[in-house]
């Protein structure tokens, strides 16, 4: 048996539970002068501690509000409010399921971050959980991207056309992804400044932005950039045919479609 001490007032009664094997049921009683305790009790029981093994994206802007998906396992256990320690900065979490959370990244320089599972949004109060990795899940911080110029900026409905863009700040990470109207196509990654994407179809002719970011398994398209830049597509033209059909080796011959 324990007995620890209470902040105790009219109606209400505050203790930091002792530490119990997991499974254990603790009857809890009080008492106001450690020896009588009341005749009755609560039911105290001690789950497993919640942990995280993953998150996902595992990277993502700089300016943040990006949904995170936390895997893990025993979140149905936190009985108060979770949180997700983002370095400094600490955000609160949705649990989903008892293996699944997901939380808002906050804003934070480039660069990496570990990321924990905590109780409390206070930080000098913040009460860590597990993680499965020491020192936390590692979480990186991307530069905005800036995007300057397509070339070229059109193509035909039927996509295919291998488009150069140009811009700042272009991450070499495998994820990287154009999108061409909520459209995605994987980006080849030639410098900081410069990539491809082929564009994809269109359903019709339209003007439609493209941006750049990764793409998240769980997170779908997430966007690098703030701004973008135009693109347009343009209905095929069809041929029926030539004339005259044929011309002088010497060229010149002026040839209608």
């Amino acid at each position: 048996d324990s007995i620890v001490s209470a902040n105790v007032s009219r109606q209400t009664v505050l203790f930091d539970a002792p530490r119990m094997k997991v499974g254990s049921v603790a009857d809890v009683r009080i008492s106001l002068n450690s020896v009588d305790f009341s005749t009755e009790a609560g039911e105290l029981r001690y789950l497993d501690s919640p942990l995280i093994y993953e998150a996902s994206p595992q990277m993502g802007p700089a300016w943040g509000l990006n949904t995170i998906t936390l895997l893990g396992r025993n979140f149905d256990s936190v009985s108060d409010e979770m949180y997700v320690e983002f370095g400094p900065a600490v955000v609160p979490a949705t649990i989903v399921s008892n293996t699944v959370a997901t939380c808002k990244a906050p804003a934070h320089d480039v660069g990496f971050v570990s990321l924990r599972l905590v109780r409390g949004e206070n930080p000098t109060g913040l009460m860590e959980y597990a993680s499965d990795k020491r020192g936390g899940i590692a979480y990186e911080y991307l530069n905005v991207v800036m995007l300057d110029a397509l070339s070229p900026r059109s193509s035909p409905t039927r996509g295919g056309t291998k488009v150069v863009v140009a811009g700042e700040n272009f991450p070499g990470v495998s994820v990287l992804f154009c999108s061409f109207g909520g459209t995605t196509s994987a980006a080849e990654w030639l410098s900081t400044n410069q990539i491809t994407c082929n564009a994809p179809s269109a359903i019709e002719p339209s003007m439609v932005p493209v941006n750049v970011g990764i793409v998240d398994a769980d997170a779908g398209f997430v966007s690098l950039t703030q701004s973008a830049i135009q693109f347009r597509y343009y209905e095929e033209p069809r041929f029926h045919g030539l004339h005259p059909s044929r011309g002088l080796t010497t060229g010149g011959s002026v040839v209608k479609l």
